[in-house]
Parts: C-alpha cells; structure tokens; sequence
C-alpha cells in the first residue's frame, strides 16, 4: 500500500513578527463602543444598545457616573480577570453624548 500524495506541493505562506507583542493585548486594535455607564461595587461596566457589555479599566473609567450615556475608545484587555460581568476594556478615551 503507498501513501496518499499530498494535498498541496507548494509551502504556506509565512509572517515573521516585527518584533515581540509589547504586552499581550497589543495585538487587538483599539475600538469604538456607546452605552450606558451601570457601576456595582468593584465594577465600571458599559452596557451597550445590543447588550453587549464591557467592563471599563483605567483612570479613564474611574471619571464616570452611574447612568451616563458615553462613546468609549479602548483596547480589549484579554490579560486581565474579574469578577465583572463585562469582557474587560482599558478605556482610552471616553465622551458623554
């Protein structure tokens, strides 16, 4: 019995990084979310009209009020784990509308 040929004869295509991540979250790029502000103990949270909900990190997070409706700017923070509801967010910049 001999062996299958293979499915391909040529090699994939491959990427040399630039350069090792700076920290394990700078490989998502930063993004654009509205909601409203809800803030339980220990939580900054952004609850989004499709439900979807991000727990704010930073000193930006810690400026927001409990109600306020704001345009977020962040970089999702994969490294780091709460008790939070939310998937966690380092916010960058954020704006009440």
């Amino acid at each position: 019995m001999t062996a299958p040929p293979p499915l391909s004869s040529t090699d994939l295509p491959t990427i040399d990084p630039t350069g090792p991540p700076k920290r394990p979250s700078d490989n998502f790029k930063p993004i654009v979310t509205s909601g409203t502000v809800r803030i339980s103990p220990g939580c900054i949270d952004l609850v989004t009209n499709s439900n979807v909900i991000w727990t704010l990190l930073g000193a930006v997070a810690k400026d927001l009020k409990d109600g306020e409706h704001v345009k977020v700017t962040g970089q999702p923070a994969v490294q780091f784990e709460s008790s939070c509801r939310g998937s966690p967010l380092a916010v960058l910049t954020a704006t009440k509308i």
